[in-house]
């Protein structure tokens, strides 16, 4: 997809055919969110972000939700430096065994409620780049996964975390999870 969006102020509505297998965007920053980019488009295999630039995007939330055949998003070089929602960006990715989020900048995120819920092929997740300052919610944060073996978040920082609600809800197979570091003094919900 190249080009930019027309007669849209804030949102792209995106109709592509379910058909579609591969995907790389080229846009530059005409709008501010990205929300549902890809919702529930189940036959997408590979996303390709290398060349989108996203500087302006403030909204992930849904972005990849219901991609259930989706192996493979390259997330490199995508500035997400004023992303604060990625609300279930991933959620239902259930062919993602992996995901590359290195360069994933998450200094703005304030919203990280299911961000990968229902990633049930993923065993391992690196998340060590991850800022957290500004989280004030993890609810369901990694919900359902179900393969998941193993989880270092002591990084994480969760000075302003209130809701951690089902955050490691139905993650059966965890066998290593550190948190040794989660400052829970300001959250209210955690079950």
């Amino acid at each position: 997809i190249n080009g930019e969006p027309q007669d849209y102020k804030d949102t792209v509505v995106y109709n592509l055919n379910n058909f579609i297998n591969n995907i790389t965007i080229k846009w530059n920053n005409y709008f501010s969110r990205s929300c549902c980019m890809f919702l529930n488009m189940d036959s997408i295999i590979r996303v390709d972000l290398s060349h989108f630039d996203a500087s302006q995007i403030t909204d992930m939330r849904y972005m990849f939700s219901g991609c259930t055949s989706l192996t493979s998003i390259n997330f490199d070089n995508l500035n997400t430096s004023k992303v604060t929602i990625v609300r279930s960006m991933f959620n239902s990715c259930i062919s993602l065994t992996s995901l590359n989020l290195k360069d994933f900048d998450t200094s703005s995120i304030s919203v990280m409620i299911d961000m990968f819920n229902n990633c049930s092929s993923i065993k391992s997740l690196d998340l060590s780049n991850f800022d957290t300052s500004e989280v004030t919610t993890m609810d369901g944060m990694f919900k359902y996964c179900t393969s998941l073996k193993s989880l270092n978040l002591n990084n994480f920082n969760t000075k302003k975390t209130q809701n951690m609600k089902n955050m490691f809800y139905g993650c059966n197979s965890l066998i290593y999870l550190n948190i040794d570091n989660f400052d829970t003094s300001k959250v209210r919900y955690m079950d």
